[in-house]
């Protein structure tokens, strides 16, 4: 499933399976286990994010019943609310005053531009404020990247990779800054077209059902040019992690770093696995260390915290 994972003030972990909560110490000790399968109190059907508020309340996702969870650090399940209207949260939805951001897919129909909506609300899921409005677009096979919504302390970051440009909003939805880069990305091919398309089609598909998926994928928009980046993480303190896009995998994955304020910090590059491994994928960043999901020889998933060590040059 979604294993992934939020540190707790005590430098312990949350982290979710399909259908529990497992609470972990600062020493990597398991400390409880919430939830099992089913839709009664402290029971799930399939989780997909977790996220932390104030005094360690956990926020989480749990997407076949469309139920948000409120869970205490120590594991008591306080209450769910329905999603309804609103919509989920996203992987990171939490902001530190006890409210979560909300996303909302308003789509029109096959082929048109979806709209996303944010709203912020209370943990027993009533409306605070809006956010926003925003233009999703329409999902691109041959990129296929989709935008990023990010709440983190007292902000709510937007990140569409269709632009060069993150928007970060406060918590009432006012535009307070962008991050925005100068960089292009490299026109899209013909050939790189048709080798998208033929990637997502299996192959022992028969050759006219591979015909007819191929003309729908034909027909459909796409960009001109790759993206710059894919997704965006923000770390406790404020700072902004920004995703390369690659096209080739497996790849080194590259982030770049910029600060509070929008200014130009670093470079973070993961080496790209060996033969025959799975690639790691970073599940969030810390203070000073980042958090990652990897596979052993085995197949088996872990979530394993890095230290990172600023390098001056």
């Amino acid at each position: 499933g979604y294993l992934r994972g939020a540190w707790l003030a005590n430098s312990g972990m949350a982290v979710i399976d399909e259908v529990r909560l497992h609470l972990f110490g600062a020493d990597g000790k398991r400390q409880a286990i919430v939830g099992r399968k089913g839709k009664g109190p402290a029971e799930f059907t399939y989780i997909t994010s977790i996220c932390r508020t104030r005094g360690d309340t956990l926020v989480i996702n749990d997407q076949n019943s469309r139920r948000t969870a409120i869970v205490t650090g120590s594991g008591t399940a306080v209450r769910t609310f329905l999603q309804d209207t609103l919509g989920a949260p996203p992987f990171s939805g939490c902001l530190d005053d006890g409210t979560v951001v909300l996303v909302k897919m308003l789509m029109k129909g096959p082929g048109e531009p979806t709209t996303s909506r944010l709203t912020r609300v209370r943990l027993d899921g009533t409306v605070v404020n809006p956010i926003g409005l925003f233009d999703a677009g329409t999902f691109d096979m041959v990129t296929q990247s989709a935008p990023t919504t990010v709440a983190r302390g007292q902000q709510v970051y937007w990140g569409d990779p269709r632009t060069s440009e993150i928007r970060v909003f406060n918590a009432v939805g006012k535009l307070v800054s962008i991050v925005r880069s100068a960089d292009v990305g490299a026109a899209i091919t013909s050939s790189e077209v048709e080798q998208r398309f033929r990637s997502t089609i299996p192959r022992n598909t028969p050759e006219a059902e591979v015909t007819k998926r191929m003309d729908r994928m034909r027909s459909l928009p796409h960009a001109s040019h790759w993206p710059t980046y894919r997704e965006i993480h923000v770390d406790p303190t404020g700072q902004l992690w920004v995703q390369d896009y690659t096209k080739v995998h497996p790849s080194p994955d590259g982030w770049t770093l910029f600060d509070a304020k929008g200014v130009l910090v670093g470079r973070l590059v993961i080496p790209a696995p060996p033969a025959g491994e799975r690639p790691m994928q970073v599940i969030a960043f810390g203070t000073n260390e980042v958090l990652m999901r990897r596979s052993d020889a085995d197949g088996a998933a872990h979530l394993t915290v890095y230290p990172i060590t600023p390098v001056a040059r």
